[in-house]
């Protein structure tokens, strides 16, 4: 079902109807349609659906086998609820995950026995306080689950009535509408909705710039296997994967002293010039690349040129766009179809660029000037997205908002009202919401990568890689980095357990998460100055954490004796006293047994050579 984009529809259906190809499409066309429930009450006129259907938004990148949920949905309808007409697919995402970073919260209470949803609600991405819940889900429910821990995959399993329903109450607009209005009235309607998650499975729904760069990286990442480059290539032996998964069309060419540092996708006839890097970068067909380019968590569509030492991170460039030389891009950019920039412009934070000045709809006015950000001679027009209501099934969002630098800490941490005091100074303008820094940020998707990790048994090459992209996404320093990665590390034996474990307890569960993750310790601390990161984020995280500091000394020994920590840098660090805080004074006592018995070994040590050096 195509709204303006009909010709666009059929093209891309037509390479799904090769010989051997077991799908059979068929395009319906609905022009006046401007809603999903538009398109809804057109499937119920015409009649087409008969039987349980796959609803999916446009922007879903999945790979989730959907048959077995559809049986389960269909079984469920026949024997247990005749009334269910929808199933709504999650993927879990705990707060700092990268898929719900920028996208509205999804809020949901469900009973805890069948999954059926008796209460939804989508909150803002950097909302806070507290949510209130109608009594009557707990009084009628036995027990009820409540979840802040799913992102939607804009993924859904529907019954046959889903577009009568639409048809019969002309307010459902979205799928938001449908749900809650299911929800709200489904005493008098005796309909029901139920959700699922899709496992370990991957689905995601691209609502934003942000989202859109974690998902492409995903995919040549290989972990929407087998949504791979090679599989979306016509004939799959023109693009080879090499290693740092770095995909390369045969007839791509790379000047020389180019780096394709991992990640990196090059399109048929793309051709990149000399000296350039590339990281986290997608390179459409035929685009044309110049000298000393660097490209950065980067998407380019068919036929951009880039000119001699463009610099483009973190953002997204139409089919044709046209850099001049010197041209810069900061994080959040996004050019549309045909924006030409001349001289060497520097396109600021979130710019947002079309290459046809934005259509009137009411048939007047005059012609607005291109931008000054193009340049003289350049061509672009300032875009600004209409704020309308959230609506899960809606085209991509993009602009400045979407960028991670000022968004809002969704832990729940602070939950209770502000107080008077707070109040005043809010509306008075004194002082701003706290934000989450970019470390915070990088924190919580490091230790969420490294749970997932130590779960799934990641190898450590690819949970490197994933610290790696994430320190540049937040833009971390070397030392913060070796610093929380530390961190994260001791965190994972207590995620997700609402009280703190006692020493024995918390070494047992310490100890496998330090032999899988040791690989990922080799990495980072490599030097002196890393070592003492490493040292001084143990004694931190022991400070606030009485089972770690009682564990301290056998930690210590474990990493010396796998020669992450050298001798001389541990007893640098625990020779350290200016500015020491009772509790970092208390953390030294702990180790002082194994400090001693260095010092004693290094002293022997001296002593042998001193012996050799007379002899």
């Amino acid at each position: 079902m195509s709204l303006p984009h009909t010709a666009w529809i059929h093209h891309c259906g037509t390479r799904w109807l090769s010989e051997d190809s077991p799908m059979v499409i068929h395009v319906q066309t609905a022009e006046d349609c401007l809603s999903l429930g538009d398109v809804m009450r057109d499937l119920d006129a015409k009649a087409l659906i008969q039987s349980d259907f796959l609803l999916m938004s446009v922007d879903c990148i999945t790979n989730v086998d959907i048959v077995p949920i559809m049986k389960e949905h269909s079984a469920r309808r026949k024997n247990d609820d005749r009334g269910s007409v929808m199933t709504l697919l999650y993927r879990e995402a705990t707060p700092g995950h990268p898929m719900r970073r920028h996208s509205a919260q999804v809020l949901l209470a469900a009973d805890a026995e069948t999954g059926r949803m008796v209460f939804h609600q989508r909150l803002p991405a950097a909302a806070r306080g507290r949510v209130t819940f109608p009594l009557h889900i707990f009084q009628e429910q036995s027990a009820v689950e409540l979840h802040y821990d799913l992102a939607d995959t804009g993924l859904s399993i529907c019954s046959p009535s889903v577009p009568q329903l639409f048809a019969d109450n002309f307010d459902f607009q979205t799928r938001d509408h449908f749900v809650r209005g299911i929800i709200v009235n489904e005493e008098v309607m005796g309909n029901t909705v139920y959700h699922r998650r899709v496992g370990t499975q991957y689905a995601a729904h691209i609502d934003s710039l942000a989202t859109l760069l974690t998902v492409t990286q995903d995919v040549t990442d290989r972990w929407v296997h087998p949504v791979v480059p090679e599989n979306r290539c016509p004939q799959r032996a023109d693009l080879r994967c090499s290693q740092r998964n770095v995909y390369r069309h045969r007839t791509a060419k790379v000047g020389s002293g180019t780096r394709l540092e991992g990640c990196v996708a090059l399109g048929a006839g793309a051709s990149v010039g000399s000296n350039c890097r590339l990281l986290r970068a997608v390179v459409g067909p035929g685009c044309l690349l110049g000298d000393n380019v660097t490209l950065e968590d980067a998407v380019l569509d068919a036929g951009c040129v880039l000119a001699d030492r463009c610099e483009v991170r973190r953002s997204l460039l139409g089919p044709g766009v046209q850099l001049a030389a010197g041209a810069r891009l900061h994080p959040g950019c996004v050019l549309g179809a045909g924006v030409r920039v001349e001289g060497a412009a520097e396109l600021p934070q979130g710019t947002l660029l079309v290459g046809r000045p934005p259509e009137d709809e009411f048939g007047g006015g005059s012609v607005p000037e291109p931008s000054r950000l193009v340049g003289a001679g350049g061509r672009g027009f300032t875009f600004l997205p209409e704020e309308d209501e959230e609506d899960t099934l809606s085209p991509l969002r993009l602009g400045p908002a979407e960028l991670p630098t000022a968004e809002l800490s969704d832990s729940g941490e602070n939950s209770e009202e502000e107080t008077e005091d707070e109040s005043e100074e809010r509306l008075d303008g004194a002082e701003s919401p706290e934000v989450v820094d970019d470390t915070k940020l990088f924190y919580s998707e490091v230790l969420d990568s490294l749970v997932r990790g130590f779960q799934e048994k990641i190898s450590p090459e690819n949970l490197i890689l994933e610290v790696n992209s994430s320190k540049f996404a937040y833009n971390v320093t070397v030392q913060e980095l070796n610093s929380l990665v530390v961190k994260a590390i001791l965190s994972v034996p207590e995620h997700g357990s609402d009280e703190r474990l006692a020493a024995p307890a918390f070494l047992a569960r310490l100890q496998p998460v330090l032999t899988t993750f040791m690989p990922l310790l080799t990495n980072y601390i490599k030097s002196e100055e890393s070592e003492l990161s490493c040292l001084r984020a143990l004694e931190e995280f022991s400070c606030d954490h009485s089972a770690m500091s009682a564990c301290l000394a056998k930690v210590l020994m474990l990493l010396y004796q796998r020669d992450i920590l050298s001798e001389t840098t541990i007893l640098s660090w625990h020779a350290e006293s200016e500015g020491l805080s009772p509790e970092s004074v208390r953390v030294r006592q702990q180790v002082q047994k194994l400090v001693d018995w260095l010092q004693e070994a290094e002293e022997e040590s001296e002593d042998e050579e001193s012996d050799e050096d007379s002899s």
